[in-house]
């Protein structure tokens, strides 16, 4: 729910990393972009981001990746539903 700006190429990382700083809340999910556009100001902002929230005693949590699609159905419940 924080947009970095990092996409930005008209900031600079100390103007994405002061916007992070500033919106961000416990609990918050700060969107980075790993691009090519994005890049420089990630890897200016990023190590520094990451202090300043663990001096502070915050931990960072990966998002598990889920699927959009369904699972397909087993082939027990194929049976069952042919039965």
């Amino acid at each position: 729910d924080v947009i970095s700006g990092d996409i930005d190429t008209d900031l600079a990382a100390d103007a994405c990393l002061e916007t992070v700083i500033e919106k961000a809340q416990p609990g918050s999910i700060v969107l980075l972009h790993d691009s090519v556009k994005a890049r420089p100001r990630l890897e200016a902002m990023l190590p520094r981001l990451l202090a300043y929230y663990s001096n502070l005693g915050y931990k960072f949590l990966p998002i598990p990746l889920q699927s959009s699609r369904p699972s397909p159905p087993s082939l027990a419940s194929q049976h069952n539903r042919e039965c």
